[in-house]
């Protein structure tokens, strides 16, 4: 089986606002990633795309859609969607999905726009799984600051944030290193993140991406974190937790000041739709039901599915809005 879970998105000489509309596609639509997989009948090819399907990620602009997948790869499953609209503009959508996984159990933190998660090859040890996805959203993570140091400055954003940006790039660096030095002392080789390439982004797609990954998933992971760095009975992984603690605490008030800064300068009704992403996004993490192996539980430190329930629930009686 085939579980959608990431996307790039790599767009030529397409207007910024249609640009932005195919930003969000394997969040906003897994859905539609789920059909492009589900027409390709897990075949290589190229095949054609309905309207209805290419109008809900690139909107009513479109003409023609065409999916390409790619299944050469035995560990990873790679498609592009190619959407083409009038006066020959045409934006082209990157996915790829490792084949029989799931989207990351523990949370996928601040990735870079578009990308909800890519895991690499599997492990049977599920303490050794979890720690090379956190080295490799740790390393994504990298990404996702130089974004947001990018777009701050572009969007003329006070330069302490931008600086604040900066630094977290750099702390991220440093956790990936921590995080693949554990691993091999596991015996293990962490997987690099592919290079990505990025549209311009309009301030409102800047603002809903920091409120969704940095103030819901990436300040919720801070707090798992912290649980972690208390409660894991391996004395490499308490280290590890610990050495990353404060400064993944300091990240998540980043994205809230971020998150004021942006929303002073948008109109209320772009400020209602990212209210309405967080508390989408905030709803998906008190919906938590996989099972938590016991060998995580014990090495790792990781909250039982009840406890982690219940941090989510203790969270969200802390942010700044309800959940509907």
């Amino acid at each position: 089986m085939l579980v959608p879970v990431a996307c790039e998105s790599v767009c030529h000489d397409v207007p910024l606002h249609q640009a932005a509309m195919t930003q969000h596609i394997a969040k906003d639509h897994p859905e539609v990633v789920a059909e492009l997989w589900k027409l390709s009948n897990l075949e290589s090819g190229t095949y054609a795309v309905s309207l209805t399907i290419c109008t809900k990620v690139c909107g009513d602009a479109v003409i023609e859609c065409s999916f390409d997948a790619n299944f050469a790869n035995r560990e990873r499953a790679e498609g592009k969607l190619d959407c083409v609209f009038a006066h020959d503009d045409q934006c082209s959508l990157q996915i790829w999905s490792p084949v029989g996984h799931s989207a990351c159990v523990y949370g996928c933190g601040r990735l870079p726009d578009g990308v909800v998660a890519e895991l690499g090859r599997r492990h049977r040890d599920p303490v050794v799984q979890h720690l090379a996805e956190i080295a490799l959203l740790e390393a994504l993570s990298v990404s996702a600051f130089t974004e947001l140091e990018a777009d701050l400055s572009r969007f003329q954003a006070p330069i302490e944030l931008r600086r604040r940006a900066r630094v977290a790039a750099n702390d991220e660096r440093r956790h990936a290193r921590l995080a693949r030095a554990t691993l091999r002392r596991l015996g293990v080789r962490a997987s690099m993140p592919p290079k990505l390439r990025r549209c311009a982004r309009t301030l409102e797609a800047v603002a809903r991406s920091n409120a969704i990954d940095g103030c819901v998933r990436e300040t919720f992971g801070a707090l798992l974190g912290s649980v972690q760095a208390a409660r894991a009975g391996d004395p490499s992984l308490r280290a590890f937790f610990a050495a990353i603690e404060v400064d993944e605490h300091a990240h998540a008030v980043l994205a809230w000041d971020v998150h004021r800064a942006l929303s002073a300068r948008l109109g209320p009704a772009a400020r209602a739709r990212i209210a309405v992403a967080q508390r989408a996004a905030l709803e998906e993490l008190l919906r938590f039901d996989t099972e938590v192996p016991k060998a995580l539980q014990a090495r790792a430190g990781a909250p039982t599915t009840h406890e982690r329930r219940a941090l989510a629930a203790a969270f969200a009686r802390t942010l700044p809005f309800e959940v509907m």
